[in-house]
């Protein structure tokens, strides 16, 4: 709720205050993307979270019957490219293995743990919650 109030605040402050319901449009929250974008130098990630708060509000209020036509239905949170997750090479991560001294403890819980990361793809906190608890070794498929 607290970010709903949050975007609210901004679009509010774009506004200039309150506005009668008969002004509120399309072409006002167009402006406002462009505003968020152009003048404020937001991020497009940034300003779709903020468009996607204030879509669910007008879809609600629609859905009330407090706005006649779905303004929500007309505006679209904007294109942004796909971020590209940069993953090791074979070589890198040979090269962090090998600086791993496993003959101590810490350094071969390290080495297992690097290995359950790449092979299982989990989570870093997942694998720090772990607990012996968690494994049922008796019926595991391994």
């Amino acid at each position: 709720m607290q970010g709903y109030y949050e975007h609210f605040h901004y679009l509010n402050d774009f506004l200039g205050g309150d506005v009668p319901n008969e002004e509120v449009s399309v072409e006002l929250f167009r402006n406002y993307i462009g505003y968020m974008l152009n003048d404020q130098g937001l991020k497009p990630t940034t300003v779709n979270v903020r468009i996607r708060t204030n879509r669910a509000f007008l879809r609600h209020c629609y859905q009330e019957g407090r706005n006649e036509i779905p303004i929500h239905e007309k505006f679209k949170p904007i294109k942004t490219p796909e971020d590209e997750i940069q993953s090791f090479t074979s070589a890198e991560i040979k090269a962090l293995l090998n600086q791993i001294d496993d003959s101590r403890f810490v350094g071969f819980r390290d080495k297992v743990m690097i290995y359950v990361l790449l092979d299982t793809m989990v989570r870093i906190s997942e694998l720090l919650n772990m607990r012996r608890s968690n494994v049922d070794l008796k019926y595991s498929n391994v």
